[in-house]
């Protein structure tokens, strides 16, 4: 790591004081290459270049860092990003709180982007892991417990990897990197392919391998209570809810002139199956029968036949029954 300081000589201080009638410090020059008052430069491939946290005191109204932009149209923290790295890197350890936390107040949009072309917009991955708060290991040992882990037998195997430090009671390192999961004892009991090398309580830990569930979040809206749902995006899709008995849940709405479909169901070859027109007409490409499993009594599809007839098939009583609108 290495620290450069570019500071004003004392004659432009001496100058600026006089200038204003007080304290003053000249700012950074113009210019995205010009160098800065400070410049902090981590060379290093780990490690900070300044740590701040907060305190086992501190609380909701507290910050490690506070910016306020008082006046003018300047930004509060500007991130040139320019690297193969994430501009702004924020990791939610189990246990904790909110990763981001921001409030609306503003007519404007809480959150706005400029997308160019080619842009990757805003992207979610789900990834297989699972993270816990309350692990404890005993330096010399391979046993990890935790009351909250459920360790099965399908995890033997995948790693256990150590999260974070959260100082003398949790240090870094107190699963050696490369530590699996050898055995199973019980759902808060597990053995470890390696000896813990330190000795931690409450330290936050990941097991591997584990994969995420159909209904794991991906993104909730919420109603003014906080609690109740009005609509989600998980792993086996969308499910948005009416919040008002006089308006839809879901709308979509066309275009002027819109010549392309309002809305398309495709297969995974992204093969149209069905959709609405531009002018609201349901239409179908499927030129087949649904089998009986795909329905359950009551239900009716829609499909077509080689001869262009509309062709209508219904499960009644377990049974599937077809009805025929030739065209003519």
């Amino acid at each position: 790591m290495s620290l450069k300081i570019n500071g004003p000589s004392q004659a432009a201080l001496s100058a600026t004081y006089a200038a204003r009638g007080g304290p003053g410090v000249i700012g950074k020059p113009l210019g995205d290459g010009s160098a800065g008052i400070i410049d902090l430069i981590n060379d290093d491939t780990t490690g900070y270049l300044l740590h701040l946290h907060t305190g086992p005191n501190s609380g909701v109204n507290t910050a490690a860092i506070g910016i306020g932009t008082d006046n003018g149209s300047g930004y509060g923290i500007l991130v040139s990003h320019k690297n193969s790295g994430a501009g702004i890197g924020v990791t939610s350890n189990p246990g904790s709180g909110f990763a981001e936390y921001l409030i609306g107040y503003s007519l404007n949009a809480l959150s706005y982007s400029d997308l160019y072309v080619g842009s990757g917009g805003t992207q979610w991955r789900l990834r297989t892991g699972q993270g816990y708060y309350d692990g404890v290991v005993t330096v010399g040992s391979k046993t990890i417990t935790s009351s909250t882990a459920a360790f099965t037998a399908a995890d033997i195997g995948q790693s256990v990897q150590q999260l974070t430090s959260r100082g003398t009671g949790d240090p870094l390192g107190a699963i050696p990197n490369g530590a699996t999961i050898a055995s199973v004892e019980s759902a808060t009991s597990a053995t470890m392919s390696v000896n813990a090398a330190y000795s931690a309580t409450a330290m936050r830990f990941k097991i591997g391998g584990r994969a995420p569930a159909w209904n794991q979040s991906i993104l909730t809206a919420y109603d003014t209570d906080g609690t109740t749902v009005l609509g989600l995006i998980n792993k086996a899709g969308i499910d948005w809810r009416a919040s008002q008995v006089d308006r839809p849940a879901v709308k979509v709405r066309s275009k002027v002139g819109m010549t392309g479909s309002i809305l398309e169901v495709v297969d995974s070859a992204n093969t149209v199956l069905s959709r609405f027109g531009p002018n609201g007409h349901m239409m179908t490409r499927k030129a087949t029968a649904p089998a009986l499993a795909e329905m359950v009594d009551g239900e009716a599809a829609l499909w077509v036949d080689a001869s262009g007839n509309l062709k209508v098939t219904a499960r009644v009583a377990g049974a599937l029954k077809v009805g025929t609108v030739t065209v003519a």
